[in-house]
């Protein structure tokens, strides 16, 4: 190792004839500043790829106008060469290299340190996402972390990539576990739709007038996150249900889980109208559960054809009917004209009032026109006895 000393400035600063003194001073500090910086195997590896020569140069510098710096440590031409400006806080000598030395992997060296920092706690998320999804395939994520690194230096949060990424992850993890987790519905139209495994972050850019923060979708077989603007982190892959699609009904994912959530109330009801009626055929609805729900969504209500088919409108039949059938010659006529038990539902643009019920082949078909499925619905089922 070679030291190269430069002309003394501690006899300017009253320190006569302790040239040697403060040199070592300076040596101290920054052996003991290396010492906390490198340790890491990471850092000790951009360190000795920059650091070619073992020299160490002492160099005396002149602050420019408004600036005060004691000390800077840089790599020239493979020395290290530390510039003295001001006779002063010796011991911070060498804190600041670790900041100016970049890694092999384009990152600067303090940000590849902070992935590093966070890696095992990013593995064990990445395994409890693909625990509490049961996704048949190995998860794994895909980010350019020197683009990623950047757009959260110029956020202000300066080297702190890993630490970031993490979080988004996290993020990941707590919202497809609250969507999918317990529900087997959900999951399988996850795994229809991500079949790669792929966690892909990405960055984005808000058109005029948007203010999205992030944005979930499925591409390719990959779970796609985009990033906007880093902000609402824990919102993130919260929207992915809205993007799915049930492979078992065809139906978005959030009209197929409220299907799935009105079930129980369906059964109830369809029991309830087999026992008023007196019917010995099981009571069925033979539905076109994609129209319906297209109708639906088109009059404001998105995601809520299950809500309005099978409780809303099956509620206000079985009470129109329980009034009917209170008559016994009503209720016969009503058992021997719906002899299937079968409730259809057919579109009719020349419907005269806002529903209409008739019998057609044993069946029960309540007719509507689009713009009125789920208008009047309690008036439901009270014409049949006019038309018996």
């Amino acid at each position: 190792m070679c030291w190269l000393i430069p002309l003394s400035r501690s006899d300017k600063a009253g320190y006569v004839n302790r040239v040697g003194e403060f040199e070592y001073d300076y040596y101290s500090a920054l052996a003991r500043n290396f010492k906390r910086s490198f340790e890491p195997e990471t850092a000790q590896a951009a360190l000795q790829a920059a650091w070619t020569t073992g020299v160490i140069r002492l160099a005396l510098g002149t602050n420019k106008k408004n600036e005060s710096k004691y000390s800077s440590t840089d790599i020239d031409n493979g020395d290290i060469v530390v510039t003295i400006y001001q006779f002063s806080n010796v011991s911070d000598t060498g804190s600041d290299l670790l900041g100016k030395l970049g890694d092999a992997s384009g990152l600067s060296l303090k940000a590849a340190l902070d992935v590093k920092k966070y890696a095992e706690e990013q593995t064990e998320t990445i395994a409890a996402i693909q625990a509490d999804t049961q996704l048949p395939t190995d998860v794994t994520v895909d980010v350019d972390l020197v683009v990623f690194s950047a757009f959260f230096d110029k956020a202000g949060y300066t080297d702190r990539v890993g630490e970031f990424v993490l979080d988004y992850l996290k993020a990941i993890h707590r919202n497809l576990e609250r969507a999918f987790k317990e529900d087997e519905t959900a999951r399988s139209a996850l795994h229809s739709h991500w079949t790669t495994g792929v966690i892909r972050l990405t960055l984005g850019t808000n058109k005029k007038n948007e203010y999205k923060y992030t944005e979930t979708q499925v591409d390719n077989g990959d779970l796609v996150v985009t990033i906007y603007q880093f902000s609402n982190v824990s919102d993130t892959a919260a929207d992915v249900v809205s993007k799915l699609g049930d492979p078992e009904t065809g139906l978005s994912l959030k009209s197929a889980l409220n299907v799935k959530k009105y079930e129980e109330a369906k059964n109830e009801h369809l029991a309830a109208l087999k026992e008023t009626v007196g019917l010995a055929a099981d009571v069925t609805v033979d539905a076109d559960l994609k129209t319906l729900d297209a109708t639906v969504n088109k009059l404001g209500y998105e995601n809520r054809v299950g809500e309005f088919i099978f409780d809303d409108i099956l509620k206000a039949l079985l009470n129109n009917l329980k009034r009917s059938c209170a008559d016994e010659m009503a209720k016969e006529a009503i058992g021997e004209a719906w002899a299937t038990g079968v409730i259809r539902f057919a579109e009719d643009k020349k419907c005269k009032s806002y529903h209409s019920c008739d019998f057609v082949d044993g069946d029960l078909v309540i007719s509507y026109k689009s713009e009125n499925l789920i208008s009047n619905i309690s008036d439901i089922g009270n014409d049949i006895e006019g038309k018996l």
